[in-house]
C-alpha cells in the first residue's frame, strides 16, 4: 500500500476487497458530483479577507523592514553582497519565530505586494497567511 492511498486503507481495514470498499466509500458520500473547475477557482469570502489582511500586514512588514547586504541566511549560502530586506523587529509566522535580521523575501502578484516568505538564519522558513499567489515571484 502506498502512503495515501485511501481506497486500499479503507479495504484493509474493513477486511474487504477493492471493489467492496469502493461501494462503501459510496454510500458514505452519497455518491458526490464532481465539484466544477469555477467553484475551485472562486475564493470564499474568508478567503478573500484572509488575503486582504495578509496584503496588509506583508506592507506593514515591508515598510518597516530594512535594506541590508550580509544577512546571515544568504552569507550561509555564499551570498554575503546581495542586497536584501530584513525584518527589524520579531514577528511570529506558524509556530515559528522570526527575529529582526531574518531574511524577507517579497511576493508579488500584477505588481502588487501581496505577502512575504520569512526567513531565518537556519533557512526555517513560512508565508504570511492566505497565500494568494499560484507562481508567486520577486
Amino acid at each position: 500500500m502506498r502512503a495515501g492511498d485511501g481506497l486500499a486503507l479503507v479495504s484493509k481495514v474493513l477486511d474487504v476487497g477493492i471493489s467492496e470498499a469502493a461501494d462503501r466509500i459510496n454510500g458514505i458520500t452519497g455518491n458526490l458530483p464532481p465539484v466544477s473547475q469555477e467553484m475551485l477557482e472562486s475564493g470564499s469570502p474568508e478567503k478573500e479577507d484572509g488575503k486582504k489582511a495578509a496584503a496588509v500586514l506583508a506592507s506593514r512588514l515591508f515598510d518597516k523592514s530594512r535594506q541590508t547586504t550580509g544577512n546571515a541566511y544568504l552569507t550561509s549560502k555564499g551570498l554575503t553582497a546581495l542586497p536584501c530586506r530584513e525584518l527589524t523587529a520579531m514577528h511570529k509566522v506558524g509556530g515559528v519565530a522570526f527575529r529582526a535580521g531574518d531574511l524577507i523575501v517579497p511576493l508579488y502578484a500584477d505588481g502588487e505586494l501581496v505577502n512575504l516568505q520569512l526567513i531565518n538564519a537556519d533557512g526555517a522558513n513560512a508565508s504570511l497567511k492566505a497565500v494568494r499567489l499560484r507562481m508567486p515571484f520577486t
